[in-house]
């Protein structure tokens, strides 16, 4: 017998503490999984997040009174641009190794109560634009910072419960030694990073290339002014100013960027911090295919050199999406792990 205990945000301490405690269980003898990651969590224990919702629960199961399993339901406020179907996610899913036979009981549980809210279809694992899939290869690679880590049994447990996989998501290992000489440069543009002290006008420039470029991606949900601002006040703390590389025309417009920050979950693991995660790289359509995207990768590559980093990976790549490939195997990247999103149609409640 299964019991299931639902609470909204705010959550109790005591109730905190058990959905923290699933995760820890789960992982205790994974040498891969940082246990940091779970800060990830507390934002939505608050009722913080990045995107609006119009709905948010978390979930505990136990059996026997022992804790075995937990999941979050989120029914976002807005959904994809390229689709009219209303979205519903699951996220910071986990079961004990022991009890997977039991997941079907938690997933099923998920499915209705987003079903009961209006969701026409169910996104897994997705708990905003960034923290989105289960992993699906490359368990032995390092957990890298802002990114999941997860059992090699969670694709199987979500196929079984009637989950489809839709998309599939590489990320490409970049070496010190293999990018230390290329370089390439693109005629009539010029690199520049981020500046700390023009706050609200590197927020706006963000805000205006994230849309234009991204706008219609596979499970790219915009967000708005305020609520960028609010996602990078958060990342902060996180940013090098260096990593955080912009493109412009001679004219000083804004054409694209890329996004890297430390990985600073080596630290937390008390390793040397030598390794720095490529979040995001785009261009407007416009200036594609004027090797500005490869003049971005040269600029970043130095950089990350000259302070000392070895390796960087680059993520999330999605297999349908060609060119950021191509740029990553242009600079010698080794694929490394891969995720997947999992979807379910409803029907109406």
């Amino acid at each position: 017998m299964i019991d299931l205990t639902w609470a909204a945000p705010p959550l109790t301490s005591e109730f905190k503490k058990d959905f923290h405690q699933v995760a820890f269980s789960v992982y205790k003898d994974d040498p891969i999984w940082v246990s940091q990651s779970e800060v990830l969590v507390n934002p939505f224990t608050r009722g913080d997040y990045e995107l609006p919702m119009d709905h948010a629960s978390f979930l505990l199961a136990r059996s026997g009174g022992v804790l075995i399993g937990r999941a979050l339901v989120l029914l976002p406020s807005i959904s994809n641009e390229s689709s009219q179907i209303r979205q519903g996610w699951i996220g910071f899913f986990e079961v004990l190794p022991d009890h997977t036979d039991h997941a079907s009981v938690i997933l099923n549980a998920c499915v209705e109560t987003l079903q009961s809210w209006g969701a026409e279809k169910v996104i897994a694992l997705k708990t905003d634009n960034q923290f989105v899939g289960i992993q699906t290869a490359g368990f032995d690679w390092p957990q890298m910072v802002l990114t999941p880590h997860h059992p090699t049994t969670y694709a199987d447990i979500f196929e079984a419960a009637g989950f489809e996989r839709t998309a599939s998501m590489r990320t490409f290992l970049l070496k010190k030694n293999l990018v230390a000489k290329i370089r390439f440069k693109a005629p009539g543009y010029r690199i520049r990073h981020f500046l700390r002290d023009d706050l609200e006008n590197e927020i706006g420039i963000f805000h205006r290339l994230q849309k234009e470029i991204f706008s219609g991606s596979e499970n790219y949900i915009p967000r708005t002014l305020s609520e960028d601002r609010k996602m990078i006040n958060k990342l902060l703390p996180l940013i090098d100013d260096e990593l955080i590389l912009i493109a412009e025309e001679k004219s000083g417009n804004p054409v694209g960027l890329m996004i890297c920050i430390p990985d600073i979950y080596q630290e937390y693991q008390e390793h040397v911090l030598n390794r720095a995660r490529i979040i995001s790289i785009g261009i407007l359509r416009e200036h594609r295919r004027r090797a500005l995207g490869a003049m971005l990768a040269t600029h970043l590559s130095s950089t990350l050199i000259r302070k000392g980093f070895v390796s960087a990976e680059a993520s999330w790549i999605y297999k349908s999406n060609i060119p950021p490939q191509r740029l990553s195997r242009l600079f010698k990247g080794q694929p490394a792990r891969e995720f997947g999103t999992f979807e379910k149609l409803l029907t109406s409640a």
